[in-house]
């Protein structure tokens, strides 16, 4: 199965799951999967590629993308930015990532760390390690990851 084709399976599930009744609603998903965003990634001036035109956001805070490639595209484009800057630990990615003054920062550190296996203070490799981070902040963010 292709990237597209587990992609449009993803999708084609949410909204069976709406439709069912149960209890279930697409509005019941949490903010990032319903946004296309799994990473939560703040409004910014950024033009990302794949993002929602802003006639068409609904969210007044966090990003909205068409897909959720376009949201975990946008997370691996800031993590190179980290990288970039010579952050190359989980204390100083998370630390910005979700910074104190909006999240309990050493609760999400300690999580990502356990998800992954590496000390909060352990360099990171990206090529190696930023697909296993991406996995974590998504799961970190939204409780689960439902993408493959």
């Amino acid at each position: 199965m292709t990237n597209d084709e587990r992609t449009a399976l993803i999708a084609l599930l949410i909204g069976a799951l709406a439709l069912l009744g149960g209890g279930f609603a697409v509005s019941k998903l949490t903010r990032g999967i319903r946004n296309n965003n799994p990473g939560n990634i703040k409004r910014t001036s950024i033009g990302w590629r794949g993002e929602v035109p802003d006639a068409e956001k609904t969210d007044p805070l966090f990003e909205q993308f068409i897909a959720p490639e376009w949201g975990i595209r946008a997370m691996v484009k800031e993590l190179a930015a980290n990288f970039r800057r010579g952050e190359n630990t989980l204390r100083q990615i998370i630390t910005e990532w979700a910074p104190p003054s909006e999240n309990d920062t050493p609760a999400y550190i300690a999580a990502v760390s356990r998800r992954m296996g590496i000390g909060a203070d352990e360099p990171l490799l990206q090529a190696r390690d930023v697909p296993a981070l991406v996995d974590a902040i998504i799961v970190q963010e939204n409780g689960f990851n439902p993408y493959p």
